[in-house]
């Protein structure tokens, strides 16, 4: 339902864009989007991916702490 909404807070915290997941969280809220939905299947895979990706060694410390901004 809101699918396109959680891609984008995903992809926000893989690129580390702060300013832009905020915004993102605020329209969620706007847009009657449980929170609990919103960090679950948003934030949080992008997190997980992230994570992924620094234990594959593919990204670095400062992309992982950037990711969780």
């Amino acid at each position: 339902m809101h699918e396109e909404q959680f891609q984008a807070m995903r992809q926000s915290i893989i690129d580390g864009a702060a300013d832009h997941a905020s915004e993102l969280a605020t329209q969620a809220l706007a847009l009657g989007i449980d929170p609990l939905a919103a960090t679950n299947q948003g934030y949080v895979p992008g997190l997980s991916y992230t994570g992924e990706l620094f234990s594959k060694g593919q990204a670095f410390l400062p992309e992982l702490v950037m990711a969780t901004l």
